[in-house]
């Protein structure tokens, strides 16, 4: 039990829970706990028109990898190769945006299609990225930066990213 807002719904009617990792089918509002990848919590942060639920949960080792809820089974999607990652949004094709950590601990943005995570790289000159957003048509949305408050605002199509600035 426990006191929950609703984040976001979908256009079939079900809403999530930012209290907790858990879906609720509107108007019977029944709780499904999607319970985690073996740590001790889980994030939601969108849903689509199909009812696949994505987001972030900590794993049996402390981690932070973003998954994807589907057909009653959480996935854990990996990162790019360091600790962390999440999962912000998705399209009813099921493609899969956020960002993943790489190996010296910067996060890139991803695109997760497939069964596969992609790093969608930054701009020249910049050293992180997170893909925010992703729309029917797989054109994706979000922001590449070399420090804080140095971001830009790009969009990548067929994965190619290009300078909002400079539009």
């Amino acid at each position: 039990s426990g006191i929950y807002s609703v984040r976001v719904s979908n256009s079939a009617g079900s809403v999530l829970s930012s209290g907790a990792a858990l879906a609720v089918d509107a108007p019977v509002l029944n709780f499904i706990d999607l319970g985690t990848l073996g740590g001790d919590s889980s994030n939601v942060t969108a849903i689509n028109g199909n009812g696949v639920v994505v987001g972030q949960s900590t794993t049996v080792d402390g981690q932070q990898h973003a998954f994807q809820f589907a057909d009653g089974r959480m996935t854990d999607l990996g990162t790019l190769g360091g600790a962390r990652s999440a999962a912000l949004q998705l399209n009813d094709a099921g493609e899969i945006v956020g960002w993943a950590e790489l190996r010296d601990n910067s996060q890139r943005a991803f695109v997760y299609r497939g069964g596969r995570m992609t790093d969608l790289g930054t701009l020249p000159g910049m050293t992180s990225s997170h893909a925010l957003a992703i729309n029917e048509a797989g054109v994706i949305v979000g922001q590449s930066a070399a420090s804080f408050r140095s971001e830009r605002a790009v969009m990548w199509i067929n994965d190619a990213i290009r300078d909002l600035n400079t539009i």
